[in-house]
């Protein structure tokens, strides 16, 4: 296995507080820079280090751990003296049978990553993979010809997917937090599972089954009135991205292929379109993987019976159930992260008048997504 430099820039996060506008404005532009890096803020997401703020980076080619040896770093250093960098190198582990959850956005994902994540067996990058897949040029959304967070294995090649293996494994965090890199090498494993979500995943399943071929999905599915309306408000708040050829101002959220066609239509449309595509992609997406690999898992089920839903997917993904994974199920549900409002079964009939009319649209998949659910 190759060694890949490996650099962790730092500073205690009570001084985030002291910092000068000259300096605020360093962070902001360095941080601006990272676009084009595999990075990973080390205070923030789900599994947060709080004693101190800054990054784990990794640069995948020689052009950018150019850029931060020779600019970026000394730049920044050169702005605020107590800022520490340590530089190191580390071989990526082999991921194995890692557990992609798989959902249209706003289905409940996150939650259940929440959940997850407190297996012992499990670890994760703390939050979504946007900053490793889409550090990559060629594998952003508006790079390709057409638009899209789609990517199939015909748009990877070995240098992406080589790049994708060390980001994954160099934002690797335990269930404390800690990130692997932090070990002596002597006590980091060879080989290790990965929990990994984010809504696109909806739209990457062949991508990431070419990644790894041995990887379990969990599939969240979520009634669409619940989910279309809680997409709905997440249009508002949201924030996006400017494409070409939509009129409406910003686009939120997962662009899926054929979103040109919903420019001018009414946003719960948009909505139900995105989560259609979402789930109408899984399904089909599925069929190239071994049954015994795959599992369907109801929102409504997953908040009525948490323990018994999580303890299933476990007994089916062959992820232990520890003493602290156990001891969580125990709790009561945590409030996702990503929650946008207080969560109420009935709160979608807010939207019930937008709603009702695209019922005959999704209903349909709907049902087929239930006989999927065992």
């Amino acid at each position: 296995m190759v060694s890949h430099p490996i650099f962790i820039v730092r500073l205690p996060a009570a001084s985030l507080q002291t910092l000068a506008p000259a300096e605020k404005t360093a962070v902001r532009d360095f941080s601006s820079a990272l676009h084009d890096l595999a990075h990973f803020p080390l205070r923030g997401g789900w599994l947060p280090r709080r004693d101190w703020f800054g990054w784990l980076l990794c640069p995948t080619d020689n052009e950018k751990r150019r850029w931060l040896v020779e600019d970026g770093i000394p730049r920044l250093t050169r702005s605020i003296p107590e800022l520490v960098v340590i530089r190191s190198h580390f071989t990526p582990p082999r991921i194995q049978r890692p557990v992609i959850i798989a959902a249209a956005p706003r289905s409940g994902s996150t939650m259940l990553f929440q959940m997850l994540a407190n297996a012992r067996a499990l670890w994760t990058i703390g939050g979504e993979s946007h900053s490793v897949i889409e550090a990559s040029p060629t594998l952003r959304p508006l790079a390709r010809s057409v638009a899209s967070h789609r990517l199939t294995p015909d748009e990877v090649d070995a240098e992406d997917l080589a790049r994708l293996r060390v980001g994954f494994g160099a934002g690797l965090r335990d269930r404390t937090g800690a990130f692997l890199v932090e070990r002596p090498a002597h006590e980091r494993p060879d080989a290790v599972r990965l929990l990994e979500k984010t809504p696109r995943n909806a739209l990457r399943l062949p991508m990431l089954q070419m990644l790894w071929p041995d990887a379990r999905v969990v599939v969240l599915v979520r009634d669409p009135r619940q989910n279309i309306a809680s997409l709905l408000e997440a249009w508002r708040t949201w924030r996006g991205m400017r494409l070409p050829g939509w009129s409406r101002g910003l686009w939120k959220g997962l662009l899926p292929p054929g979103w040109q066609a919903l420019d001018g239509r009414p946003i719960a449309e948009v909505a139900a379109f995105q989560w259609s595509a979402a789930n109408r992609t899984i399904i089909d997406d599925l069929a190239a993987w071994p049954r015994d690999r795959w599992c369907v898992l109801d929102y409504t089920e997953l908040l009525r019976y948490p323990e018994r839903q999580i303890r299933r997917v476990c007994r089916r993904c062959g992820v232990p159930v520890d003493d602290g994974l156990a001891r969580a199920l125990r709790e009561p549900i945590p409030v996702s992260r990503s929650a946008i409002s207080p969560p109420a079964p009935d709160k979608w009939r807010r939207h019930q008048s937008v709603l009702e009319p695209l019922m005959p649209r999704v209903l349909p998949l709907w049902d087929e997504l239930r006989t999927l659910i065992r």
